[in-house]
């Protein structure tokens, strides 16, 4: 929440037609809404739509695109750019997934990219942007592998970092980034560590509380939301009075949307769909750019994002459709995955890590406000069980979140 990517799209954008620089990000949806932002503010001033698209297309570009041309298919090519911005660095993909994706034996995302930008014969920056607890999904190598890229890269590097990556502040969802620095020209600067929350001005606190939830510190996180200021914030077991709560908290241009796990795939019996086919072959910018009057904008509080499509991005206020796939036990979470008409158990300790973190990035998309909505289930049908779904909502009241009665 600290607002890395709008730093890194804004000095980028500063630049102008002269820059020399891109942003890139692995995360289609972004790029997609970005592009389509920033075409539409700068049609007036660039001509017709096209040509500020074309030039959207040239300043936000598909990391995996920009590796493939450089890194894979014109490996004795220069990029045109002297300045990347790699956001979401830390979800760079390693060489398994490189391996299985091109059907080819290939380095990582961050050893093709180092490789790609230090072929400019005078100088090239490279800056990687981190997000603590935003890994996702299977394949994502982490900051590590950075580190790994750089010890084995051919080429000298200079390297500034925060010292949270160097020290691996263990209150940081990051990896370190080297084991040993003795070979390199490391430089810490405290500056680099984003630690105010300019995502949501009023909620200094919620990363904070978030953590707190998603690690079992009830008492810590009810501490934390007494402190809140200004943010709204509750809980609610009924999906029409969390769709009135948002209509009611975004009057005045602010912008309310649903939005859930990929994996809360019994969210369909309440009109939800989360499935992946759907949620391709839907207008994904025009649920976050367009006004109230459109059926295709997030206004309409029918259509919910996924924890891929809004990674990166913002509302102003947030419904947060809690799913099956992450419910409370008496002590801890139970992480589970929907396969053809049941829930089966995550046991891999990565893939309960990705899951946490999946409802980390929804739980802090909420620029002014959120509401969390946890189905009351039904007893007859075993794929919602009112006893967990109970058991949920009971945990998150205890984390501080008032309830939103009708």
């Amino acid at each position: 929440g600290s607002g890395k990517t709008l730093v890194g799209l804004a000095s980028v954008h500063a630049g102008g037609d002269g820059a020399k620089g891109a942003f890139l990000s692995g995360n289609g949806p972004l790029v997609a809404v970005l592009r389509e932002a920033v075409s539409r503010d700068a049609a007036g001033r660039r001509g017709t739509k096209a040509k500020a698209m074309r030039y959207a297309e040239t300043m936000i570009q598909n990391v995996h695109q920009f590796i493939d041309e450089y890194g894979i298919n014109q490996t004795d090519h220069i990029p045109p750019e002297h300045i990347i911005v790699f956001d979401e660095a830390q979800r760079a993909w390693h060489s398994d997934k490189m391996g299985k994706k091109r059907r080819q034996e290939l380095a990582s995302e961050p050893a093709l990219t180092l490789d790609a930008m230090s072929r400019h014969p005078d100088w090239c920056l490279i800056v990687a942007l981190i997000g603590g607890g935003q890994e996702i999904h299977d394949g994502e190598a982490g900051l590590s592998e950075w580190g790994r890229a750089l010890q084995s890269s051919p080429k000298s590097w200079s390297v500034f970092a925060s010292p949270a990556v160097i020290n691996n502040d263990p209150n940081d969802h990051t990896f370190k980034l080297f084991d040993s620095t003795d070979a390199f020209k490391v430089r810490t600067e405290p500056d680099l560590h984003l630690e105010t929350v300019i995502r949501s001005p009023r909620a200094t606190m919620l990363s904070l509380w978030v953590d707190a939830v998603l690690q079992g510190h009830a008492n810590e996180a009810r501490r934390l939301l007494s402190e809140r200021s200004g943010y709204r914030i509750g809980l609610t077991r009924s999906l029409d009075v969390a769709r009135d709560w948002l209509r009611r908290a975004s009057r005045d241009e602010m912008r309310a949307g649903l939005i859930a796990s990929s994996g809360a795939a019994r969210l369909r019996s309440y009109g939800i769909e989360m499935n992946t086919a759907f949620q391709r072959n839907f207008d994904i910018p025009r649920w976050f750019l367009d006004p109230p009057t459109d059926v295709r904008s997030s206004h309409m509080l029918e259509v919910a994002m996924t924890e891929f499509s809004c990674q990166g991005l913002e509302i102003d206020y947030a419904g947060v459709c809690w799913g099956g796939d992450l419910l409370r036990t008496p002590s801890d979470w139970n992480h589970h995955a929907f396969k053809g008409s049941r829930w089966t158990k995550v046991r891999d300790e990565t893939k309960q890590r990705y899951l946490i973190n999946k409802y980390r990035v929804l739980m802090t998309r909420g620029r002014e406000g959120m509401i969390i909505w946890v189905p009351e289930g039904d007893p007859s049908d075993p794929t919602r069980s009112p006893e967990a779904l109970d058991r949920t909502a009971a945990y998150l009241k205890t984390c501080g979140l008032p309830m939103i009665e009708r």
